[in-house]
């Protein structure tokens, strides 16, 4: 049963993590989430880039998979962080980073160092999919409780309302 809508996940990544984040898009689509990948797109085309931050700036969530090569200068995956900074000026709760391979923190961006950086212990891929569902509950929660706050607010201009008009 699931308890949370599906969270909608833009993986960046570097090139060396290709098949991994195969992996964690695909484990991602079978725990109910939608996964975007770079790959999703057509290089080379017109439109790569536009799409490409186009599925970005739709994302309710981006993932950022921290390794040597993804913030190394001149990494694709940079510009990607980029249009996540667009998206996001505060990245807390959209932005997942994860310490995919041991990489200096130093050498990671200070947009990406902002929020938490998930650092797994086991599984990479079964422990960001965990932590993507329960930010996915998180948020299915805080959708719940604005929206009873809504409710709350109606019942109780509703009770003003026999107060102060009276028949």
């Amino acid at each position: 049963r699931q308890e949370h809508g599906p969270m909608k996940t833009f993986v960046s990544h570097s090139h060396a993590q290709a098949d991994d984040a195969d992996a964690l898009a695909l484990a991602l689509r079978g725990a109910g989430h939608e996964a975007v990948l770079d790959r999703d797109f057509v290089k080379g085309s017109d439109e790569y880039h536009a799409a490409l931050r186009d599925a970005i700036q739709s994302a309710d969530l981006f993932i950022f998979l921290i390794s040597p090569e993804s913030v190394r200068k001149g990494c694709f995956a940079q510009s990607e962080v980029e249009f996540a900074r667009q998206r996001w000026n505060n990245p807390m709760g959209r932005v997942l980073s994860v310490m995919w391979v041991p990489t200096p923190l130093d050498d990671v961006p200070q947009y990406l160092k902002a929020s938490t950086i998930l650092q797994p212990s086991g599984n990479a891929v079964a422990e960001t999919v965990a932590r993507v569902t329960d930010l996915a509950r998180a948020r299915a929660r805080r959708r719940m409780l604005q929206a009873l706050g809504g409710v709350g607010a109606i019942a109780v201009a509703g009770a003003a309302g026999v107060t102060w008009w009276p028949d």
